[in-house]
């Protein structure tokens, strides 16, 4: 296969799933055991693997698992840190392997799902640049699932729902719709008061616009003050207005095992706040319990 792609010119893009797939058990000759990795390779693979020359394209598939609030990147980000230290990834510059979190399992499809999906993507967009580069992507369990299969069992973490007469989406779904129609291409740091709250921040390429991302998992109420950090000359701006202010929250407070229905398939879904004043990168606001508040800015 990689023959045939550096023939037609596109060698450096495709991407290798290492396919040992003993997702059965934790891996023994990994450097963290608390994640069972699809696949990780002892050491005489490794140096097989290494003369394919592939380098952070061959990938390894951490495949979570564990109870829901231990799914995917929650753990994932410090395991390819570490994983990505161990001498069996680092053979020569042929073994430097990539990774990945191609499903995560949660067994849940509640509002608390969503929090959990939501905190982990922030974890996601801020990375540690050195292990960015050597991940390849994240995905949920599952995308699509029939309403009332295996209905109570662990299976049932569907982010879209659907019968013969409509679908609809979960929570997790419109953690995802939410940071689609929000999304900005360039990563920018984000420093809050507190560390109960999640938060990412992203910019446009021109930095003519802004989006700030919060989770608050926590059944109180944050008075957060978060200080976005522009290292760039000349900063990107001395003012902003808010322009749109989304959450996602519980339809009655600490109810956060509330789903989406086919009688109600709006109970959990965005809703729209005032927007607050903020004073050049510093911004100060109220975000709820149990909520995902995503803050879009544009340059005054």
């Amino acid at each position: 296969m990689q023959e045939t792609a550096l023939a037609l010119g596109v060698g450096e893009e495709l991407v290798f799933i290492y396919p040992h797939g003993q997702c059965d058990s934790k891996a023994t000759n990994c450097s963290h055991a608390q994640i069972s990795h699809c696949g990780c390779p002892n050491s005489t693979e490794a140096a097989a693997a290494a003369t394919l020359q592939l380098g952070a394209r061959l990938v390894l598939d951490a495949h979570p698992s564990g109870p829901k609030n231990e799914g995917g990147l929650a753990h994932d980000v410090p395991v390819f840190d570490a994983d990505f230290r161990n001498p069996i990834f680092n053979l020569d510059a042929g073994s430097s392997w990539g990774a990945a979190a191609f499903e995560t399992n949660t067994g849940d499809f509640s509002l608390n799902d969503a929090l959990f999906e939501a905190a982990e993507l922030m974890r996601f967009f801020e990375m540690p640049l050195n292990v960015s580069r050597r991940v390849v992507g994240r995905a949920k369990s599952f995308c699509f699932e029939r309403s009332g299969y295996n209905e109570g069992g662990a299976n049932e973490q569907g982010m879209i729902f659907g019968l013969q007469n409509g679908t609809w989406l979960q929570p997790a779904a419109h953690v995802h719709k939410m940071i689609a129609e929000s999304w900005l291409p360039e990563g920018i740091v984000a420093n809050s008061n507190t560390s109960t709250l999640q938060v990412s921040a992203q910019r446009s390429v021109d930095r003519k616009r802004a989006v700030l991302r919060m989770v608050n998992h926590g059944d109180l109420e944050i008075n957060a003050r978060v200080d976005v950090v522009d290292d760039d000359e000349p900063p990107m701006s001395t003012g902003w207005k808010v322009e749109r202010v989304s959450r996602l929250e519980p339809p009655i407070p600490g109810q956060t095992q509330a789903v989406n229905t086919a009688g109600e398939p709006t109970l959990v879904a965005p809703l729209e706040s005032e927007p607050p004043d903020c004073t050049g990168g510093v911004f100060e606001m109220v975000v709820p319990p149990n909520s995902f508040v995503v803050v879009q800015l544009s340059a005054m």
